[in-house]
């Protein structure tokens, strides 16, 4: 009898490894580990996919090799650990970082500054459609240049008025390390698009001083909505 309890929990164990493992194909198939990972970490997935199965498959077929007492019990509470990540991931699939995360993020926004003071690159072309990444890196490239770019809107008692931030995150490695490239944007109508909305911006690209920092500044001649964009982040090259 102690054995047969032994193989169940064993199984049960096996099993939520299993239901992991189809949490990782299912983000792997549809794309949707680019919610909260950089795309080109596909692969770290994969891997871990393959150990998943690896372990269920132990625990399937793997002997028990305790003694007469059988296997310790593994409390039920063991496995809602293992599972309970998973209910985020489910629940996090149409969520991307938004306001609430920029503005806990934004308590160091000087180094928005200091890539503003970024080195001349070429840029060919009239209006060309940039980041909010390009426009930090290569600032001197489109500084006093007409830009289009996209990004969504942030407002709080620290934008000046008259203005809204356009922000997007940063993702380097994964959701946890995301930090926010923005720009601030001057327009008439700037009041009439909430907060979060995805925007595209088209403007002349200077620099404005708020306090002691200073922000890229897009003088917009046309702000319009627009549907989220496939790729949400920015990912900066990694080499």
């Amino acid at each position: 009898m102690r054995e047969i309890s032994s193989s169940k929990r064993r199984w049960w164990a096996a099993a939520a490894y299993l239901v992991w493992a189809s949490a990782l194909l299912w983000l792997l198939f549809t794309g949707r580990y680019q919610n909260f990972l950089r795309p080109g970490f596909w692969a770290l997935l994969l891997w871990a996919l393959a150990v998943l199965l690896l372990f269920a498959a132990a625990l399937f077929w793997a002997r028990p090799s305790l003694p007469a007492g059988g296997m310790p019990a593994v409390p039920g509470i063991r496995l809602l650990v293992m599972l309970l990540p998973l209910i985020y991931v489910m629940a996090a699939q149409e969520q991307t970082l938004g306001s609430h995360a920029l503005k806990n993020r934004l308590s160091e926004p000087a180094y928005m500054e200091r890539f503003a003071r970024g080195s001349p690159a070429i840029v060919e072309g009239d209006n060309p459609l940039v980041t909010l990444l390009d426009i930090l890196q290569n600032f001197k490239a489109y500084e006093g240049r007409k830009i289009t770019t996209q990004g969504m809107v942030y407002r709080d008692e620290t934008v000046p008025p008259g203005h809204i931030l356009v922000f997007r995150f940063l993702i380097v490695c994964c959701a946890a390390d995301a930090l926010p490239a923005g720009a601030l944007v001057s327009h008439e109508e700037v009041d009439s698009f909430e907060q979060d909305t995805w925007v595209s911006v088209e403007g002349t690209l200077g620099l404005k001083d708020v306090g002691d920092l200073t922000f890229p500044l897009i003088q917009a001649e046309r702000i319009t909505r627009m549907d989220p964009p496939k790729d949400p982040y920015l990912f900066p090259r990694l080499f």
